[in-house]
């Protein structure tokens, strides 16, 4: 669209060059100013219509951002009044798809923060992917240092990316309250813990099934690994003395003695080390509690209610389900040692990021509160309480 701005005796307007048909629109804008749109007049120059706006006591996004340090509140009303641009449209001309989403037709009142928009119709700057872009201009102006603000933001710019992203869904994200409901405590962790069905006697069986059981396999192969041996040897008659072909006792109870000790040994060593008085449980005031949020808004938060809580997509393998692109059977683990929590990678495909840094795998990360973790494409927020 080209786009002039000029400023004469009755206030300050911008032009904008339009096509040579009327149609429905126009003649509504004519006639009646619609809620949260720039007061608009149309003219003929040429054969071509001129769309005029006033912009008088409004300056532009761009001119916004730059002047002043927006607050996460004071964005996320911004957007919401972005957004709520296609209801008002939608409402007067049965068509929310001509609000322009760009920085250039994004008007804000300096005083007041209200927010005016265009509607152009046949615009390709409308829907889901024109917000994506508007928020990438906005994370270019925004307060670098305002972290927890830039966490937000890029949260709601991946939404805006997702497949089959629709306007409701921003909503949610949008009317989330951080204070009340995507903060894990205790209430929340309980309420999501009976919604996964894991309340505690489920709990105890599942850290039985999930890692005594599977962790038994290598030291049971390796005793009846030794107790075939020994039986082999002797009936092989490894312990016969060469000439009176008779059983060399002392020889045959030494050696098998020798492959028992070796091999329960092994099985000792290789034991299964998860036994449930060693798990730590959340319910125990004196210790920490931690969960993983989820920046996206149809993900569920994922309470960490015993250690080591194994992350991945097998609902038979692991103790919290982790949907998402790239996620692995068994993708990665919290451990806590002490009052202090770690991550650790196994081996995924596509790996586990702790604070944008890829982490090697078996090897631990300590976990802070606000980090974010990214398995994959699925991207979480460190609650430690």
């Amino acid at each position: 669209m080209q786009q002039e701005v000029w400023q004469d005796g009755t206030g300050i307007y911008l032009k904008i060059l339009g096509e040579g048909e009327e149609n429905y629109a126009d003649r509504i804008f004519q006639y009646q100013e619609i809620v949260g749109f720039l007061p608009l007049d149309i003219t003929w120059i040429n054969g071509q219509k001129e769309y005029v706006y006033d912009i008088s006591g409004k300056i532009s996004l761009a001119q916004y951002l730059a002047e002043r340090k927006v607050s996460k509140e004071e964005l996320k009303e911004l957007l919401r009044q972005v957004m709520k641009l296609s209801d008002y449209a939608q409402e007067y001309l049965l068509d929310g798809n001509g609000v322009v989403y760009r920085e250039d037709c994004i008007f804000v009142d300096p005083r007041s923060g209200q927010v005016s928009g265009i509607y152009q119709e046949n615009t390709p700057d409308g829907g889901v992917g024109a917000l994506g872009s508007l928020v990438e201009f906005i994370m270019k102006k925004m307060d670098a240092h305002n972290e927890e603000m830039m966490f937000w933001v890029y949260g709601f710019h991946k939404q805006t990316k997702e497949a089959g992203m629709t306007r409701q869904i921003l909503w949610k994200y949008l009317e989330k309250d951080e204070n009340k409901k995507e903060k894990c405590n205790e209430k929340k962790c309980l309420e999501t813990s009976v919604k996964s069905d894991m309340n505690i006697k489920k709990v105890e069986k599942r850290i039985v099934t999930n890692h005594q059981k599977k962790s038994y396999l290598l030291p049971i192969t390796l005793l009846v690994s030794g107790v075939f041996v020994t039986i082999v040897t002797w009936l092989l008659g490894c312990f016969r003395e060469p000439l009176s072909q008779e059983n060399d006792l002392t020889m045959g109870v030494g050696a098998s003695i020798f492959f028992l000790g070796v091999t329960g040994y092994g099985a000792w060593k290789t034991r299964p080390k998860c036994h449930l008085s060693e798990v730590i449980w959340q319910e125990d005031e004196k210790v920490r509690k931690l969960c993983l949020i989820s920046c996206q808004g149809r993900i569920e938060s994922i309470p960490i209610t015993y250690y080591p809580f194994v992350l991945g997509m097998d609902e038979t393998k692991v103790d919290g389900m982790v949907g998402g692109l790239g996620i692995d059977r068994i993708h990665a683990q919290i451990i806590c040692e002490g009052s202090e929590f770690y991550v650790m990678d196994e081996e995924s495909q596509q790996g586990t990021f702790h604070n944008d840094d890829r982490l090697v795998p078996w090897q631990k990360r300590r976990l802070q509160d606000g980090d974010i973790l990214r398995l994959a494409q699925t991207e979480y927020v460190v609650e430690i309480s």
